[in-house]
């Protein structure tokens, strides 16, 4: 088994929040050392990063709240798991016109829920969305993570042959998604500053807004060239 911790990453060097703010978030630990005292983990800023970690910061960092603790068990998965770019289409059209697959993934919310890229309405819009865009971290730290894979997923698909090359389209696509993570990130900063001086407001409505239209724009496109 491996244990998966919810940690204030405000105690964890090596990760963004360190010493600026407090920041729940889960880490793998895949080992330990008691001559020098540090558990060995994985986390994430930005990318993947691997370090150790004095077991007296674990501890202050929420080691001791057994609720947090997750155990995952390694098993090898014996069934061969293929590519499938018919889901794929599906899923990126449900995304880009925020439609409810709650019953066929078996993952049921709330039915006053929203999906995909109607989020951004709620979060722009509501009283209760701005609220929470403004005042949960969090919340832009999904928002980029949502972003940065669509980079890693168009690189895949160009090699596997599902966007051609040469496609002009592809060549704006990757850029527009680029730009969608530098706005995600940009977004994610702007956030933190403002909790601390509550002088950041409209500021963060902006930057969630121009994200909100490189998505519509990237996702538009994606389904015409896939």
């Amino acid at each position: 088994y491996y244990p998966v911790i919810c940690l204030d990453e405000y105690y964890i060097p090596n990760r963004n929040a360190y010493k600026k703010y407090h920041f729940f978030h889960h880490n793998l630990v895949y080992g330990y050392d008691d001559i020098q005292k540090v558990y060995m983990t994985v986390g994430y800023a930005d990318k993947l990063v691997y370090n150790n970690i004095l077991y007296d910061l674990m501890n202050k960092s929420g080691l001791e709240r057994e609720s947090d603790i997750i155990r995952i068990k390694n098993v090898k998965n014996k069934n061969k798991l293929c590519f499938d770019i018919d889901k794929v289409r599906h899923m990126i059209y449900d995304y880009a016109f925020g439609k409810d697959n709650n019953k066929i993934y078996d993952a049921y919310l709330d039915e006053n829920s929203v999906y995909g890229l109607k989020i951004f309405d709620e979060l722009i819009k509501t009283d209760r969305g701005r609220k929470l865009v403004l005042e949960d971290v969090r919340i832009s730290y999904i928002l980029y993570e949502h972003c940065s894979p669509m980079s890693d997923r168009l690189t895949y698909m160009r090699k596997k042959g599902y966007i051609e090359t040469d496609d002009i389209n592809y060549r704006k696509l990757s850029d527009i998604g680029a730009n969608m993570v530098n706005v995600a990130r940009s977004l994610n900063l702007m956030i933190v500053k403002n909790i601390i001086s509550k002088q950041n407001e409209e500021k963060v409505i902006r930057e969630l807004k121009k994200l909100y239209a490189l998505e519509q724009e990237f996702f538009s496109l994606f389904l015409c060239i896939i």
